[in-house]
């Protein structure tokens, strides 16, 4: 089986825009929440350009979807990329002889997520907006002879996803390696 060896991935113009219930969060932070969603998960939205390399021999599909090809090259004994035209595999994506081959994506749907995307994004931008310092986040500890003092608890953050819930709305749209 042929092995993803390296993705390039583009920034879309804008993320979907998804009604939160917050008052006023940041473009910044909105943005944040989406490329955190992206992070855990196999497809994206909003168009943005990327660039797969792949090696190996065997069958190879797109890690990330949906992908529209544009381009799709071999890396030839001249050192040089060369166009190619691939064969299909039946499983979708192509098959690949031995080498080192180039393909240029258009990545990401235009249509609205589905609702189940819809509502992680909603749950991981609330439990990450209220991990602005207050209690939820913080931790006490009281040391004798010392005093006392709070700090932000570290895995909070860190598993954002999985505490809001949004982890389990996300497994279907996941790629663990087969479809």
């Amino acid at each position: 089986m042929a092995t993803t060896l390296k993705i390039t991935e583009g920034v879309p113009a804008s993320y979907p825009t998804i009604e939160t219930g917050l008052t006023s969060p940041s473009a910044e932070f909105l943005s944040a929440v989406w490329r955190r969603i992206e992070s855990y998960i196999a497809w994206r939205w909003n168009e943005r350009s990327c660039e797969f390399i792949a090696s190996g021999d065997g069958f190879w599909e797109p890690p990330l979807k949906p992908a529209t090809f544009t381009a799709t090259e071999y890396w030839n004994s001249s050192d040089a990329w060369e166009e190619v035209t691939l064969r299909p595999s039946p499983l979708g994506g192509y098959l690949l002889d031995s080498g080192t081959y180039r393909f240029t994506a258009t990545l990401g749907d235009t249509e609205t997520p589905p609702g189940v995307i819809q509502e992680a994004y909603i749950r991981l931008a609330n439990y990450l907006n209220e991990m602005d310092g207050r209690e939820l986040s913080l931790k006490a500890t009281s040391i004798e002879g010392i005093g006392s003092f709070e700090f932000a608890a570290p895995n909070l953050a860190a598993r954002a996803m999985q505490f809001s819930g949004a982890a389990d709305l996300l497994r279907p749209f996941r790629n663990l390696g087969a479809n």
